[in-house]
C-alpha cells in the first residue's frame, strides 16, 4: 500500500466515524474537546497517531494545507470548527459553514488565509 493509499483509507475511516457518530447522536451537544474526538476515532480502530482534528476543520489550516487542492481527500474533508484550543463542534462533511479561515505558523502569528461562505470556500 502507498502512502498515500493509506492516508486516503484513514480519511475515510475518520468520515465514517465521524458521519456515524453524529448519525447516532442528532439531538446531543456536538461540542467536543480533543481527547472526546481521539476516542471517537479510536471507536472506529483510527489509531490517535493518526487522528489530529485540527486537520479537518473549516476554519484552522495546517501548515502546507490547500483548501483549493481537489486531489487530496483530506484536505476536502472539513469536519470540525474550532472553537479555542483543545475544543471543536462536529459539523460534518458539506455543512454550508460561514467564516474566516486562519493559519497560525509555529512561533508565528495567527492570520486569515481565506473565508467560507455558504460552504464555499475563497483563498485570500
Amino acid at each position: 500500500m502507498t502512502a498515500k493509499e493509506k492516508k486516503d483509507k484513514i480519511v475515510n475511516a475518520v468520515r465514517e466515524a465521524f458521519d456515524e457518530y453524529r448519525e447516532a447522536h442528532k439531538d446531543s451537544d456536538m461540542i467536543k474537546t480533543t481527547s472526546e474526538l481521539v476516542e471517537i476515532a479510536k471507536a472506529k480502530g483510527i489509531a490517535p497517531k493518526d487522528f489530529q482534528p485540527s486537520d479537518y476543520c473549516y476554519n484552522r489550516l495546517n501548515g502546507g494545507m490547500d483548501f483549493t487542492d481537489k486531489d487530496d481527500l483530506l484536505i476536502q474533508t472539513r469536519l470540525f470548527e474550532y472553537l479555542e484550543r483543545g475544543k471543536y463542534q462536529i459539523l460534518g462533511m458539506n455543512y454550508p459553514y460561514t467564516g474566516d479561515v486562519w493559519h497560525k505558523p509555529k512561533g508565528g502569528k495567527e492570520e486569515k488565509v481565506g473565508e467560507w461562505k455558504d460552504g464555499k470556500y475563497k483563498k485570500l
